[in-house]
């Protein structure tokens, strides 16, 4: 399996997107994720989704929606069509999205490797995971909600951890918060790395990030690709003694009789020790 850089990809979105922005709706992304009639162009065949964990994106979209509608911010205001009300993503890895590779077990593992940063990461605002099988590459698609804060009110920073860094950033100058944003996702993709990435064969950055030549690139990607081998033959070796762990003890349950039976072929009955004949 030979990867590439890393890719997980993470923002948010409104059900109204701003005067002028060239940003879709939420529910324009939440339809392309679920593949609706007429959301997907870029797809030739497109194929329903199948989902992995928590709901449908859509679904994921009216519960935003009906938090927002039932919710004040903090300052007691309605919520307004244009804030950002859920968070949409997608992880991928280089490998060809065919059933057999779906289906291998280095696939299975980054997929459950991928869920539990999710979860980790976003705690109970992570409510959708999905698996596109119509394009090339295998790739999940991920969905985030606002949590509630103890008063009731929405909290629209708890789904996204750069919208959380930059909306508590003290100052009021557009680049400072900007640049909170940029650290908290830098932080993200890092921690995303140690999770995932390493032990999967991708790298962090791309040739032209790093400022890499092509053969020095291709020399780290060799690298990665070593130590995922490495953590596959980890896994394949606990599998190993995990199954041996469990036929061991069938054996030895067949050999040894259990303390019923040991009871059972006492030659004689533990009644005679009370009895007062």
């Amino acid at each position: 399996m030979q990867n590439s850089y890393q890719f997980i990809h993470f923002e948010t979105f409104a059900d109204v997107p701003r005067k002028n922005s060239k940003r879709p709706s939420a529910e324009a992304v939440a339809r392309e994720c679920q593949r609706k009639e007429n959301s997907s162009p870029h797809i030739t065949q497109p194929q329903a989704p199948l989902l992995l964990y928590g709901v449908q994106p859509l679904e994921a979209l009216d519960k935003a929606r009906l938090l927002a509608s039932n919710s004040k911010d903090s300052l007691g205001r309605k919520i307004r069509k244009d804030a950002q009300i859920i968070g949409f993503g997608v992880a991928s890895i280089k490998i060809e999205a065919t059933l057999e590779n779906w289906q291998s077990s280095e696939v299975q593992l980054w997929v459950s490797d991928t869920k539990k940063f999710l979860k980790d990461q976003l705690g109970d605002s992570f409510v959708s995971l999905e698996a596109h099988l119509d394009e090339r590459w295998i790739h999940l698609h991920f969905g985030s909600t606002p949590k509630l804060n103890d008063d009731g009110s929405i909290n629209l920073t708890s789904f996204h951890p750069g919208l959380e860094a930059q909306r508590a950033c003290k100052s009021n100058k557009k680049s400072t918060k900007d640049h909170a944003y940029k650290s908290a996702m830098r932080s993200f993709q890092d921690n995303y790395y140690e999770a995932v990435g390493l032990k999967h064969g991708q790298l962090r950055f791309g040739p032209k990030r790093r400022r890499l030549s092509r053969s020095e690139w291709y020399a780290q990607r060799n690298y990665a690709s070593l130590l995922a081998k490495i953590f596959n033959s980890q896994n394949n070796l606990i599998s190993s003694l995990k199954n041996k762990v469990k036929s061991a003890k069938a054996i030895l349950s067949e050999l040894l009789p259990s303390k019923r039976s040991k009871k059972n072929h006492l030659p004689f009955q533990t009644k005679d020790f009370n009895s007062n004949d």
